[in-house]
């Protein structure tokens, strides 16, 4: 080989290492997970959030007729309020569970801000930690 062949595999590999590392999304840490998870949803990015979902909440939201990135988005802005600020107060994690308690600050239909305590619950799949429900005012619902 080349040197200057080896330079294009090389080049070429950098680039494709560069492009799994962007698309890839990292879940092995729980805690980075759920603050990529709140943080996608005070953007509105439901595309970021969508990947993080366990395969028994994508179940369930197939139920619903969501089956996609797109229909994550129609669904979440339907259920869920616009995200201003949030703060996790803790977590519990165990074995392959675990929840986080967190104090989120949403906008109501008429722009004011309203406070509301929630567990967010995650699970360990076989690639992952995922977000696998959110619980408010005493009702579970899918992330």
């Amino acid at each position: 080989m080349s040197f200057r062949t080896l330079l294009w595999v090389a080049f070429i590999g950098f680039i494709v290492f560069g492009l799994y590392r962007t698309f890839h999304t990292d879940t092995s840490d729980p805690n980075k997970v759920i603050e990529r998870y709140l943080a996608n949803w005070q953007a509105n990015n439901t595309t970021g959030m969508y990947p993080l979902l366990s395969l028994r909440a994508k179940n369930e939201l197939k139920r619903q007729d969501v089956n996609n990135y797109s229909d994550y988005y129609s669904y979440f802005v339907d259920k869920r309020s616009q995200l201003s600020s949030y703060q996790i107060v803790t977590s519990d994690i165990r074995g392959g569970a675990g929840r986080y308690w967190v104090q989120l600050k949403l906008l109501n239909d008429l722009g004011q801000a309203v406070s509301q305590d929630a567990t967010i619950y995650l699970v360990w799949e076989q690639d992952g930690w995922r977000v696998d429900g959110y619980e408010h005012s005493g009702q579970t619902d899918l992330p």
